[in-house]
């Protein structure tokens, strides 16, 4: 097998969702003619996939192709942020989407580390303030940070979030703010893992009633930059502890 062959193959299957390469690997195992018929039925990289593979079949036992194609697909995966759908509002027939306040009081309940919750309006909303107190309870470090009427005239939506809970509270201060600006990002972070970046805010209204729609990321290094950038903000007093 020589290098070139085995590069192509390994760019076929990375290039794949896993249910075209489980085609691919199917085809594959009952010989020339089956690709050549899948090749038929399909377009982009499938069907260019299925050239590969046909190329590849003339001088390699279709197993070891077979092998090749599904241990590339997985290690693929494998170093790949996965995305989910985070939606709220009415039900979209077919939709494997997830409800936005079930998935928030989800993740604060998963995180062992710490936690951080950014958004515009921030309400004691029932299902998250008791998360949020377990999570306390079990000693994770908890920060949000929120609008107030105090920087931003125009906000009406105020209240200290999460009360009588050890939370560390932080805004954009007036002082330190463009005139006519807005603390406006909704973004959770649980143990510098998990990222939620969305339109909703935490509150009740838009966790369970409003269309809102948002991306669940599972990668250290986009939650890395975003926990990052805060604390860079933090540091140069762009954001204060109240």
């Amino acid at each position: 097998m020589t290098d070139d062959v085995v590069h192509d193959l390994v760019a076929a299957a990375t290039a794949l969702p896993s249910v075209d390469v489980e085609k691919l690997v199917t085809a594959t195992r009952h010989g020339a003619t089956e690709l050549r018929a899948l090749r038929r039925r399909t377009s982009g990289p499938l069907r260019h996939a299925c050239s590969i593979v046909l190329r590849a079949v003339e001088h390699l036992d279709p197993a070891e192709i077979c092998g090749l194609l599904k241990g590339a697909a997985i290690a693929s995966r494998r170093n790949r942020p996965t995305l989910d759908l985070v939606w709220t509002g009415p039900e979209v027939p077919g939709s494997v989407s997830r409800l936005t306040s079930e998935v928030v009081a989800g993740l604060v309940d998963q995180a062992r580390s710490d936690v951080l919750l950014v958004s515009y309006a921030m309400h004691n909303e029932p299902t998250l303030t008791a998360a949020i107190a377990r999570a306390v309870g079990r000693g994770v470090f908890v920060q949000v940070l929120c609008e107030r009427t105090a920087d931003n005239p125009n906000f009406r939506g105020g209240s200290v979030p999460f009360p009588g809970l050890s939370v560390r509270r932080f805004c954009w201060p007036i002082d330190r703010r463009p005139v006519g600006a807005s603390m406006h990002a909704k973004v959770l972070v649980t143990d510098r893992h998990t990222v939620l970046i969305g339109s909703a805010n935490i509150t009740g209204t838009a966790m369970l009633r409003n269309i809102e729609c948002g991306v669940l990321i599972h990668d250290e290094k986009i939650a890395y930059e975003i926990t990052t950038s805060i604390e860079t903000l933090i540091a140069r007093d762009e954001l204060r502890s109240y």
